[in-house]
């Protein structure tokens, strides 16, 4: 199967890694449901089309910064890794919101920018301290035609993290500020119960 997929990765690189992410982007999102109980065709949809997104627009970027760092060393994947997670990490984010808002809840274009208003700077909080360890592997041992498919791996488990947060959102009564306090609040519901 590696062997089809590197095939694949080397004659259709962008067609193999949207198909990649978008499969996984989907996938999180579907085991997230099973997890909370929830059904909802229409998140899985929006996860599984931001994933066939992605995964291009992730090949593009990792292409353009390995031509952009050229020189070696912990100082390069410092720089990857603060490039990644400083220029690439926050638009990509507050799209993410709005995409998923307009798409996954049919959303007005004004409550899907609050929301992504609301909700990226929380977000980029719990995606620095994952994402940031992730990449230093990223950066030191996966080879760059790989690393979107690395990355969607990674991503699934915070994609499930993500989903997750879009159905407590979605169910919260009244709406949250943010999604910190989204996340205190359901800590304690549950250790009340």
């Amino acid at each position: 199967m590696f062997a089809a997929y590197s095939r694949l990765n080397t004659t259709h690189p962008l067609a193999t890694k949207s198909a990649v992410s978008g499969s996984l982007h989907g996938l999180a999102d579907l085991l997230c449901q099973r997890f909370d109980g929830s059904s909802d065709v229409r998140r899985t949809f929006g996860m599984t089309s931001w994933g066939l997104l992605a995964g291009p627009v992730g090949h593009k970027f990792y292409v353009a910064l390995d031509a952009v760092i050229r020189f070696r060393g912990a100082s390069a994947i410092a720089s990857k890794i603060a490039i990644d997670q400083l220029v690439f990490t926050p638009p990509l984010t507050y799209s993410f919101f709005t995409y998923q808002s307009l798409v996954a809840k049919g959303s007005s274009a004004s409550d899907a920018l609050a929301l992504a208003q609301r909700e990226t700077w929380p977000t980029l909080l719990y995606n620095w301290s994952f994402w940031g360890v992730a990449h230093v592997i990223t950066f030191t041992t996966i080879p760059l035609e790989h690393r979107v498919a690395w990355i969607a791996l990674k991503s699934f488990l915070w994609n499930g993290f993500l989903s997750w947060r879009l159905s407590r959102l979605q169910k919260a009564d009244p709406p949250p500020t943010h999604t910190a306090a989204l996340l205190r609040r359901y800590s304690t519901e549950n250790i009340r119960d």
